[in-house]
């Protein structure tokens, strides 16, 4: 699903590198039209997963693409973060009311590197940010891949919905709701079907 967005950006929504707009809350659709990746705080952005509490949710398993070309090629940037599990990060409220018996809740916050990366990007992005032109196209997806579970469960356990904050400001809002990893995974690679255990990932 693709997002206009102000300055000519594009926001693409990813899981397993495949578009998931039925699971973007009509309720979130706001806010993602008028979310500007080349603006957000990169020392602020986190992402919360929840998912049942077998699906085991790593660095390396959820990344984050920033992209943009000029239209005359004289600035073209595609970037890719993985997302780091923040150990000690505050939970709000509003996700906390929304756990379910056996869900847990993953924290993600981009490396100091990252930070540092996603700033310098914004800076070289910033003239064509804040001109008037339509001077080139972006990107920002949200991908999620290779998870896999501490122990079987059971047909209907494997959904996963996550959670985006750019700033604190702002607050966290749903990105995507209730995917089907499962399915999600039989469709990437046309023959798999189940999340495997993790011991069997790891070898």
């Amino acid at each position: 699903m693709l997002f206009k967005l102000p300055k000519s950006f594009i926001t693409l929504i990813g899981v397993l590198s495949l578009a998931a707009c039925s699971s973007i809350p009509v309720t979130s659709l706001y806010k993602l039209y008028k979310l500007d990746p080349f603006a957000m705080s990169p020392q602020e952005l986190r992402i919360i997963i929840r998912a049942d509490e077998a699906i085991s949710i790593r660095k390396g398993n959820v990344s984050m693409k920033v992209g943009f070309k000029a239209h005359d090629d004289s600035l073209v940037i595609d970037d890719t973060y993985l997302v780091e599990v923040e150990r000690n990060g505050s939970l709000p409220a509003e996700v906390l009311d929304d756990r379910e018996p056996n869900e847990a809740l993953t924290i993600l916050r981009l490396s100091k590197e990252d930070v540092k990366q996603l700033a310098d990007t914004q800076q070289l992005l910033k003239p064509y940010a804040e001109s008037d032109d339509d001077l080139g196209e972006g990107s920002f997806g949200i991908n999620v891949k290779d998870v896999c579970l501490l122990r079987p469960i059971p047909p209907g356990k494997s959904r996963l919905t996550l959670y985006l904050q750019s700033a604190v400001e702002d607050g966290f809002f749903v990105f995507l709701k209730n995917v089907d990893m499962r399915k999600k995974r039989k469709d990437f690679d046309g023959t798999l079907d189940d999340i495997p255990l993790c011991a069997e990932s790891d070898d």
